[in-house]
């Protein structure tokens, strides 16, 4: 369990958020939120290309991140995550998430919702754009689901549709 500080880094230690003074813990929701053994709940928007990509030294968390290098100029691409299989409806969420990728690319970071059996409801809520850079940056959205919801998803996808441009993340 984690609170954000001030500096937006996931810090350990006896805060409200890990359930200390009469405070509930702060739990991460995330079903794979590093890439460490696989990228199992993690698909392309758009059919973007995924990898687990090793970075000793350089991920946030652990040796690995997901990234994708987009390849298509007509549609817009990047990474969608499922974050939990139990999302309540009319419940208030927040994510954060670690990006970084080709410098200058903005990427609108947002939640989107299904019903448990995976049926659409929506997407772009709490939406936030990024502009890429090569170092990490760590933007939070915060956004309530909507009626029906059985499962949160983030995604991260291109401003506009772009071939060539890397997208990396960790640490949702």
């Amino acid at each position: 369990a984690h609170l954000e500080s001030g500096n937006s880094k996931a810090e350990d230690g006896g805060c409200a958020g890990h359930g200390v003074n009469g405070q509930a813990a702060v739990v991460n929701l995330a079903y794979n939120p590093s890439g460490e053994t696989n990228y199992n709940g993690v698909s392309g928007y758009y059919a973007s290309p995924i990898s687990a990509r090793a970075s000793i030294g350089t991920a946030v968390r652990g040796n690995y991140q997901f990234q994708t290098i987009t390849d298509s100029t007509a549609n817009i691409q990047g990474l969608i995550h499922q974050v939990t299989t139990s999302a309540k409806p009319n419940q208030l969420y927040r994510c954060s998430i670690s990006l970084r990728g080709t410098a200058g690319r903005v990427v609108d970071f947002s939640g989107r919702f299904t019903t448990s059996s995976d049926a659409y409801i929506s997407e772009g809520s709490g939406s936030q754009s990024v502009t890429l850079s090569a170092s990490w940056q760590r933007p939070s959205i915060t956004f309530t689901s909507p009626a029906n919801t059985g499962i949160l998803y983030i995604q991260y996808r291109l401003s506009a549709a772009a071939t060539g441009v890397t997208i990396q993340s960790d640490a949702l």
